[in-house]
């Protein structure tokens, strides 16, 4: 038994790591009223630009690579650190246009906005953009629909369906909590 224990204590495990980047204001303002004091998207780029350095830095040390699901105006904003952390050989991922929930936007519009991101992203990083995950979690039962825009768009994974029932704004109760293939051929990454 002793044996069995000191292999399983060695055996390499394999997670994945993901990062959502976005603004502290940006992600709240569908939550919770923010006074225009506080809007100001020069100095939220600043922050953000200073919080993903450090943890760029924090990755390198300890020899981590991770998935980046960046909103799609900072590959316009601020270029610079996209492909900055491209070079760093971590995953770039889309977190739609603008942090705006799914479930309150048009199906065509999101088309749109998601195309165009996906495409910003691409060209700033140079790799390919595979990944997707909708802002506050937000492709719920009512916006499913989005999975299907999404294929079309050339993304190969999304990583929104939270399998939870009982948040107001994201989850879907009952939804398989296993990475597992969607019916479009979508992979789906809860």
């Amino acid at each position: 038994m002793r044996a069995n224990l000191k292999k399983t204590l060695h055996k390499p495990v394999t997670n994945a790591f993901s990062i959502d980047v976005e603004g502290f204001v940006e992600s709240n303002i569908q939550s919770f009223h923010i006074p225009d004091k506080y809007i100001n998207r020069p100095e939220e780029n600043h922050e953000i630009e200073q919080n993903t350095n450090v943890l760029l830095k924090i990755l390198d040390e300890v020899n981590v690579k991770a998935t980046f699901f960046f909103v799609g105006r900072l590959a316009h904003d601020i270029p610079s650190l996209v492909k900055k952390v491209a070079q760093a050989g971590h995953e770039i991922a889309c977190h739609n246009y603008a942090h705006l929930r799914i479930f309150g936007i048009d199906k065509d519009e999101f088309k749109e906005k998601i195309s165009a991101a996906k495409r910003r992203l691409e060209d700033v990083c140079g790799q390919r953009v595979y990944g997707f995950r909708a802002p506050d979690f937000s492709i719920t039962k009512s916006s499913i629909w989005a999975l299907d825009v999404l294929k079309e768009t050339g993304f190969v994974y999304d990583s929104s369906i939270y399998p939870f029932g009982l948040h107001d704004v994201y989850g879907i109760k009952n939804a398989d909590a296993s990475i597992h293939k969607l019916a479009n051929g979508l992979i789906e990454f809860p």
